[in-house]
């Protein structure tokens, strides 16, 4: 019993190492195919995935974003960088169960984050933002 917790953690480990390696990936790409110029607040265009699946698909996001916050050491840079990407996925979700729709919802949650002092950069905005439509694309 004990062998197999020990072996549990590693792995877990590990699993939450390639999610974010992933993602990581998935932000890459959406930042080539998305917003033309730098415009922070256009609306991108679709094809996006139904609402109720981009809410599923962020729920899955969010897990990672979750346990990585409670590794980092509260005021730091980085935890204050995840904590806006947490909260701006969380935004998009509830914009969602609120009827937007998903690319309205992407912007709208931005300019939510945006407005909150979390001082993060308009370039991190932007990441952020080409990552979850690089999410919740078809």
């Amino acid at each position: 019993m004990k062998k197999t917790f020990n072996l549990r953690i590693p792995v877990i480990g590990f699993i939450i190492s390639g999610v974010f390696l992933l993602s990581a990936m998935d932000a890459l790409v959406a930042q080539q195919t998305l917003v033309q110029g730098d415009d922070l607040y256009a609306e991108s265009k679709g094809p996006f995935m139904s609402p109720a699946a981009a809410r599923a698909q962020l729920d899955i996001e969010i897990v990672p974003i979750k346990y990585e916050l409670a590794g980092l050491v509260e005021g730091t840079t980085a935890h204050k960088n995840l904590t806006a990407k947490y909260v701006y996925f969380n935004t998009i979700q509830n914009m969602l169960i609120e009827g937007k729709s998903v690319s309205r919802a992407i912007v709208d949650a931005l300019r939510v984050v945006g407005a909150d002092n979390y001082g993060i950069s308009h370039q991190l905005l932007l990441t952020y933002k080409n990552e979850v439509i690089g999410i919740l694309k078809v």
